[in-house]
């Protein structure tokens, strides 16, 4: 029993110190490991302490050679010592037996709360799991804008290329005709039927652009390169946005489990401090018993201090006094081996 009184305080405190959170019960076990020490080391300075001294003067009692030479006054007071040390260590175990129910309830109130908070982080969690999928086929549609915006800011590159290299030969042959003119715009109006992304778009970035020009060429090509640009920087927002998502799932699923082995954990504690109140019930029920034995041997050893004036010549008339005293006194030794608390 003083192994288990010995053990429990420490399976707590490792149980509390897992805990993540619950620093109010981390408190409470704290006061149940403090609780418990102080009654190991009563329960130890008593028994190294009063009841060695009681072991003692119970021996020499019962191995006396002369009944009526029995130092009844060290006998009484080691009783007494042991009643009044017995006394004090019962009341320890009550305070702390009530401090401990009391916070079984707080344990498994704790416990229950978490319930509720798992539900609630897990639909969380299921809100954002479904928005990664719409936010991925946002992304990808913005790259794809973005290389179909980059491909036609190139043909219009390419194109202004060509104009100035055409414009630039001309000049250096001397022709400028209308036939020239013509031809740009044919060329113009095939250019212009590229990817779908263009037909919707070309209207508004090619507005009051001609683009038989190299100049309005180039000019087509730098908006549509920032258009590029700008479907790059709203994937990156988006994509950071997913990521963000990803990273507050991750964080809602540490703290989903944490919930849940925190209520665990609980459930321990509050099995462990049971354990420690029928622990710290055997205990007080043995010195229970151990105090009306103890009682028992004062009472006793005050009548036999009678016989012994009684009897100063005559050891053999205090013989039945002695009888029962020694057996009351053997008795408070058997009430602790009972409970395994003496070997």
């Amino acid at each position: 029993m003083d192994v288990q009184l010995f053990e429990i305080p420490g399976k707590l405190l490792s149980l509390s110190e897992t805990l993540s959170a619950d620093t109010e019960i981390k408190g409470y076990v704290s006061t149940v490991v403090t609780d418990a020490n102080d009654s190991v080391q009563s329960f130890n300075d008593m028994m190294n302490s009063e009841y060695q001294e009681l072991s003692k003067q119970t021996y020499l009692f019962c191995n006396t050679d002369d009944i009526l030479l029995v130092n009844w006054e060290e006998l009484k007071h080691a009783v007494t010592n042991m009643l009044n040390a017995v006394k004090a260590f019962m009341d320890k175990i009550k305070s702390s037996e009530k401090r401990i129910h009391s916070y079984i309830k707080q344990c498994r109130a704790s416990a229950v709360e978490k319930g509720p908070q798992v539900d609630l982080l897990r639909s969380s969690k299921d809100y954002m799991e479904m928005k990664i999928p719409e936010l991925q086929r946002i992304i990808e549609t913005l790259k794809n804008e973005e290389r179909q915006y980059d491909e036609e800011a190139r043909r219009f590159d390419r194109r202004a290329s060509k104009l100035e290299d055409e414009e630039e030969e001309r000049t250096e042959a001397g022709v400028w005709s209308f036939e020239a003119f013509t031809l740009g715009s044919l060329l113009f109006a095939r250019f212009t039927l590229g990817g779908s992304l263009v037909v919707c778009t070309a209207g508004g970035l090619l507005a009051g652009l001609n683009l038989a020009k190299a100049k309005d060429c180039r000019t087509a090509a730098k908006r549509y390169s920032n258009m590029a640009k700008e479907k790059s920087k709203t994937a990156d927002i988006i994509t950071e946005s997913k990521m963000t998502t990803e990273k507050e799932i991750k964080t809602l699923e540490n703290d989903i489990d944490a919930l849940i082995k925190d209520a665990n954990t609980l459930a321990e504690i509050t099995a462990e401090m049971f354990k420690f109140i029928d622990v710290l019930a055997q205990i007080e029920s043995a010195f229970q018993d151990e105090e009306l034995a103890l009682e028992d041997a004062i009472l006793y050893s005050s009548s036999f201090r009678l016989n012994q004036i009684v009897f100063r010549n005559m050891p053999e008339g205090c013989q039945i006094k002695f009888e029962d005293l020694k057996m009351r006194l053997e008795n408070t030794r058997t009430v602790l081996q009972q409970y395994g608390i003496v070997p």
